[in-house]
């Protein structure tokens, strides 16, 4: 592949390495999209969250997979990098706040909710992964990730909770 080409797909050094949270920047949204008939955005965003944990997916931090550790290490440990894993996680706000504006949430609503899911997706993730790095494993982690993923999902309820219900 020339580095013309390569470049046409991967616009920074960056975007080659990260293209994996490329892959998973809107994520969110297409649960919101697929849920079921009557489930509620955030039931079906804790659900998957829950399942992704259970799998081990390595975006959930959770993965002990010696290469993925060292992957995580090295994107967290360069600068450059983490910097530009916030692209993606904007990129992932946006797109669930159109999702859930399709739903029928106001916009101030939808935007506000948006950000907070994401974020805290984000900081379940990082958490998960400190613990991993420290030399824990997925398994041994797993019961706090997921007790850390209900209580994070039950205060998003208990804020946003009565503003998603009707979408």
């Amino acid at each position: 592949m020339s580095r013309r080409t390569l470049f046409a797909y991967f616009p920074t050094k960056e975007d080659l390495v990260l293209h994996r949270f490329a892959d998973h920047e809107s994520e969110a949204a297409r649960i919101v999209r697929a849920r079921a008939a009557g489930q509620q955005p955030l039931d079906a965003l804790r659900e998957a969250m829950l399942d992704a944990l259970a799998r081990r997916d390595p975006n959930t931090g959770l993965n002990d997979t010696p290469e993925i550790v060292a992957f995580m290490r090295m994107v967290f440990g360069t600068e450059s990098l983490a910097a530009r894993l916030t692209r993606y996680t904007a990129r992932g706000i946006e797109a669930l706040d159109e999702a859930l504006r399709e739903t029928g949430v106001d916009p101030l609503t939808a935007h506000l909710a948006a950000a907070q899911v994401i974020v805290v997706q984000r900081q379940l993730a990082v958490m998960n992964y400190e613990a991993l790095a420290d030399g824990g494993s997925a398994d041994d982690r797993y019961p706090e990730a997921v007790r850390a993923a209900r209580q994070a999902f039950d205060l998003l309820d208990g804020g946003l909770g009565v503003q998603l219900k009707n979408a």
